[in-house]
């Protein structure tokens, strides 16, 4: 495995995506962190990466004339993006693991971790 070649990928495709892509993407990161016990959980992770995008597009949630057209939206992003957001958001979390696996026993604290990983989507151009 070339772990460039995987980063360099990894940032191409966080570059490709808009800004509220990158915030779920981020948010799912954040959680993810702080809650390592419960990455394997689908149910958790789908969960969490379902109420990201409500948050992120509540403003415009809020404009449509009734809950069911929201929910339409959200049932239609989810369905075209979620897979590659859950996707993205593991690999952002495991480049980060990796990236900081030796600094472990250094007393690595969560928020240093997020700090990271969120420079990789900082370094996605409008991030």
């Amino acid at each position: 495995m070339d772990t460039s070649n995987d980063r360099t990928a990894l940032r191409a495709s966080l570059a490709a995506l808009d800004d509220p892509a990158r915030k779920v993407i981020g948010g799912l990161v954040a959680l993810m962190i702080q809650h390592p016990d419960q990455v394997q959980d689908p149910e958790w992770m789908a969960e969490q990466l379902t109420q990201l995008v409500l948050l992120v597009r509540q403003p415009e949630l809020e404009e449509l004339p009734d809950a069911a057209a929201g929910l339409a939206i959200v049932q239609a992003e989810l369905q075209a993006s979620g897979d590659e957001w859950m996707r993205l958001a593991f690999g952002v979390f495991t480049a980060t693991a990796e990236d900081l696996a030796s600094q472990v026993g250094e007393g690595l604290s969560r928020s240093q971790a997020l700090a990271h990983a969120l420079g990789y989507l900082m370094e996605a151009p409008g991030a």
